[in-house]
Formats: structure tokens, sequence, C-alpha cells
């Protein structure tokens, strides 16, 4: 009877250590995004600019709008809910792009100093840049359920909110470009409002190697880990303001997810 008490306490212990080493997923509540992508801004549909290119004339060739610079994107969700339905919460973003060109050169065949028609236009050796910071707060829906309960590892969700995009100019010196015309003065800096959508994949990488995550899980805490591709849609124009920077852009984002 003491032996076989003892076996069951020593079982007992055995199982309670494996538990410790191998802890079941828990209920997450928050989840990490690093994203990277594409962003080409129709900067060029301004209202403003009256049918004139400047964008694609500077960052292009050829004056056609140019391909889309690297734009990278951390995120950051609060999971409210969760049920058979899913998950939902809200999340916050703020990503970074930047493309440089060599400016430039002014005409000053005229006696004046102004700018260049393009067609005899010439690249001057110093350089100017447009950054573009978005700034994102999105509902966010995900369709969870059968890949955390069964081996099909496919997530689809869904996001859909507000942005603010904020850009600025820099001149030769990395300083914020100044543009003086009829004796006024405007600083290359701005911002614009609009909508943005985010529908896309996610692959539960947990299913296809479940030692890891199961260390990852213990060591560190992260409960699930995807990989994902998502479409990215930008409305962003001010809400048809005729006075803002339109940012719009119709492009992909891809990367990975961390939940907690």
């Amino acid at each position: 009877m003491r032996y076989a008490l003892a076996g069951l306490l020593l079982l007992g212990t055995a199982q309670a250590q494996n538990l410790e080493k191998d802890p079941l997923p828990r209920a997450t509540h928050f989840a990490l995004e690093i994203k990277m992508g594409a962003y080409s801004p129709d900067i060029d549909s301004s209202p403003g600019l009256g049918g004139k290119k400047p964008f694609s004339d500077l960052f292009g060739a050829g004056g056609e709008r140019p391909g889309g610079a690297l734009i990278s994107s951390l995120e950051f969700d609060w999971q409210l809910l969760h049920g058979a339905f899913g998950s939902l919460g809200i999340g916050g973003g703020v990503g970074f792009s930047r493309r440089s060109a060599q400016a430039f050169e002014y005409d000053r065949s005229t006696g004046q100093y102004v700018s260049c028609q393009l067609s005899s236009c010439t690249r001057s050796g110093d350089t100017t840049a447009l950054s573009v910071m978005p700034i994102t707060l999105e509902l966010v829906y995900r369709f969870d359920l059968i890949a955390l309960r069964t081996y099909v590892p496919i997530v689809p969700y869904l996001k859909g909110g507000v942005g603010y995009y904020l850009w600025w100019i820099e001149n030769g010196s990395g300083s914020i470009a100044t543009y003086n015309s009829n004796g006024m003065s405007d600083r290359g800096i701005g911002g614009t409002f609009g909508l943005v959508a985010h529908p896309g994949v996610a692959l539960l990488l947990d299913r296809f190697d479940e030692a890891t995550a199961r260390t990852v899980r213990s060591e560190i805490g992260i409960q699930h880990t995807y990989a994902f591709g998502e479409l990215h849609y930008a409305w962003v124009n001010g809400f048809n303001s005729s006075t803002k920077m339109v940012l719009s852009d119709l492009t992909w984002n891809a990367g990975l997810a961390f939940e907690f």
C-alpha cells in the first residue's frame, strides 16, 4: 500500500512538472504585429495640384507614378472578446515610409530664382526626400476558432478604421523644406485624415512545430505565432478635402503576429 501511494505521489509530481514544462495555451488578450509592404501614395491626384504630377516627375521614371517604397509598421491589438464567432478587438498602429531622389536644379536663365520647366530640368547634387508616417486606429475581427480547435491553421481576419497620415519633405540638409511663392512661405509638412481597411489571412505557425511553440509559450509567454498577408487599402484624402495631400494607395502587407 505504501509503495502504491508513493508511486501515485511520484506520478502526480511528474505530471505537474510536465505541465510546467509543457503548458497548454491560455486565453489571449493582446497581439503584436510586425509587417512590411510597398507604398506609393497617389499624391498626384491631389486637387490642389491642378493636374500637375510633381510626385511622378520627381520620384518616377518618365513621368510615371513611381513603384512602391518600403513601408514598415507596428500594430498593437487589445482583444476584447473571445467566443464562437472568433475574437474582436481594437488595434492601433504606426508605420514609416521614406523615399528620396536627386532634386531638380533651379533655372536662373531669366535672372530670377524660379523653378525650371520639367522638359528642361536637370538633377542637382542635393537630395530631397518624402517621408510618410501612417497612424491608424482599427476594429479587428479574427475568425480563429477553427485554427485553435482543429489542425486547420488558417485564420481569416478583417480590420477597418481611421487613419492619420503625417508627411514631411526634407531638403538637401535634412531640414524640413520650405517653398516661397509670391512673397509667401510655406513649410513642407502636414497630415491627412482618411479611412483604412486590411482584410487578410493568417497562418498559425504553432501547428507546424508544436515543440517550438511549447518552448516559446513556456519561456517567453507568447501563446500563438502567425505569419500573415493582407490587403492594404488606404482612402486618405482628408475626406475629399480640396486642400489636403492625397496619400491613398492599394497594396499588400506581410508580416508576423504574436498573441499573448
